[in-house]
């Protein structure tokens, strides 16, 4: 999806999608900075209020998270080329 658009002089400018998709890739970092100061550590599991299970669950869900980030990011690094490519900056 990211890369099926064409710059047109009806249509939004170039540089407008390049930078859209850039906001993406800055607000994703953010997100990806702040996801990961929230990483479950064994230090906050007590052993005997939460099962073992718990942190192992809590990581997975984590990585799940993770794994979306860098889905986005890659969408809008495509989107990002794609927009610089037809107007020439690649």
């Amino acid at each position: 999806m990211a890369d099926r658009f064409t710059i047109n002089n009806n249509g939004t400018s170039g540089d407008a999608l390049k930078q859209a998709h850039i906001n993406v890739l800055n607000a994703v970092s953010e997100l990806e900075s702040a996801l990961l100061e929230t990483a479950p550590h064994g230090r906050d599991y007590q052993i005997n209020a939460c099962p073992p299970r718990d942190l192992e669950d809590d990581r997975a869900e984590l990585e799940k998270h993770l794994d979306a980030i860098r889905m986005i990011r890659e969408w809008a690094m495509k989107g990002a080329a794609h927009a610089m490519r037809q107007t020439g900056e690649l």
